[in-house]
């Protein structure tokens, strides 16, 4: 996996976050196809839905980060 170090700009890391969510996608899509009890298990599910929450939260996390940036940059013209 590429690093900040090594890619050359921000399209470059981009590409590499993008590849990430593909694969995350992916991987949730494939399990839930190959183990049925993925989401009939109560303790898996627990896990997943634990997971995915992790994910929102992060995402919402970044949302207002850029939020918060948007409204600084407002400020400061």
């Amino acid at each position: 996996m590429a690093t900040v170090d090594h890619v050359a700009d921000a399209e470059g890391m981009f590409s590499e976050i993008n590849g990430a969510s593909d694969s995350f996608i992916f991987r949730f899509e494939q399990c839930f196809a190959l183990y049925p009890d993925f989401l009939t298990n109560v303790e898996i599910e627990a896990k997943v839905i634990a997971a995915l929450q992790k994910a929102e939260s992060y995402i919402v996390h970044l949302k207002e980060q850029h939020h918060q940036h948007l409204l600084e940059a407002t400020n400061r013209q």
